[in-house]
């Protein structure tokens, strides 16, 4: 399972806060109007609000430290509209919430950009990553998104990830 990947490489924190509950994550869901991702749930469960290697991390609903993924979705598609207007950036499918859509779902430190394709069944989803504020340079990978960030945190992704940093979870601080 790809959630394995990743804990292999950064164990997560022994004692996760605000990690919600299988209920919980039904008004979330009901708001975005899609299904989140099976390993994008264990993620938020496993290790919560945060960031892996100081530098890059997944949105959480959960959190009682930083911004929730509806928070940070809502921020992160007015900019893109914004964008969209003021430099006519293209985006491949439409931002969510129309669907198929990009939904956000993460970023690094950099200004990158983690982004779900909403289209068909949600363990299916590729995730996108733009290149550092410039959301118009972005790449697709056909993979669940905590194996993307194992093999980003890795090295195996040519291009990216921050190799020489502590492979350790940051919890956000209250």
């Amino acid at each position: 399972m790809a959630i394995e990947e990743l804990t292999a490489i950064i164990p997560p924190p022994t004692s996760p806060a605000a990690t919600g509950t299988s209920e919980g994550w039904n008004p979330v869901e009901e708001w975005l109007g899609v299904e989140l991702p099976p390993d994008f749930r264990e993620y938020t469960a496993i290790y919560r609000a945060g960031m892996l290697a100081g530098w890059i991390g997944l949105y959480t609903p959960f959190t009682e430290t930083a911004s929730g993924l509806q928070e940070n979705v809502e921020s992160e598609v007015d900019t893109i509209h914004m964008l969209e207007e003021d430099i006519e950036l293209e985006m491949p499918p439409p931002i969510w919430p129309k669907k198929p859509g990009m939904l956000p779902c993460g970023r690094d430190s950099g200004g990158g950009l983690l982004l779900y394709q909403t289209d068909g069944r949600p363990q299916d989803w590729p995730v996108y990553s733009t290149e550092p504020r410039d959301y118009q340079t972005h790449e697709c990978f056909e993979m669940p998104i905590t194996t993307f960030l194992a093999k980003l945190l890795r090295g195996e992704i040519p291009g990216r990830g921050q190799r020489s940093r502590e492979l350790v979870f940051e919890p956000f601080k209250k």
